[in-house]
């Protein structure tokens, strides 16, 4: 767009072309800050939550799995409660946990895998249950994504820049914006 404002702008000798100033605007969102943590514990809930409601939709879904979601939300929360602390003792006990959480949500990505091919082996009685195997599918690479960062930071102590991030799996557009302060240059 703005490309088309300064081709027309040149032709009709109204700018110059040499600079181009642009102003643009930046929603704030209301979600979290995205910890490793809460990205896990989100792709773990969401995936959960959604066979749930396919299953509820369609009966002939189920396929025997309980999804533990307390435990994973106790790994969650003893996480962001402890990660700040200093303690030698606790960083162990907060990296071992943040190794379960990453395992429980690689076993429910490949649970969610599994019944997604199972609700097209089966087929789905209901326009509902299939909206929602469509919407657990588009989900699967999100949390396969925010897995191998958190296990790149985590696991690997590499520091995973910016732009190999995913700072929400439910708004996929969203993008780390640095403040600049002004008046600095």
């Amino acid at each position: 767009m703005n490309a088309l404002l300064l081709q027309y702008g040149k032709d009709k000798d109204l700018v110059s072309g040499k600079s181009l100033r642009v102003d643009s605007t930046v929603s704030e969102s209301n979600i979290h800050y995205p910890t490793d943590a809460h990205l896990l514990w989100d792709g773990y809930r969401t995936l959960a939550r959604m066979m749930t409601k396919a299953r509820k939709a369609d009966w002939r879904l189920d396929c025997g799995n309980r999804f533990h979601t307390k435990k994973a939300k106790s790994l969650f929360t003893f996480i962001g409660t402890h990660s700040g602390k200093k303690n030698k003792s606790t960083k162990r006990k907060v990296n071992k946990k943040m190794r379960t959480l990453m395992e429980r949500v690689d076993w429910i990505i490949e649970i969610a895998r599994r019944f997604s091919k199972h609700a097209y082996d089966v087929g789905c009685n209901s326009v509902t249950a299939y909206g929602i195997v469509g919407e657990i599918e588009r989900m699967i690479p999100k949390v396969v994504l925010v897995v191998g960062q958190a296990r790149r930071a985590w696991i690997e102590g590499e520091t995973v820049p910016a732009a190999e991030r995913i700072f929400s799996i439910f708004e996929e557009h969203t993008e780390l914006l640095m403040r600049e302060r002004h008046g600095s240059r």
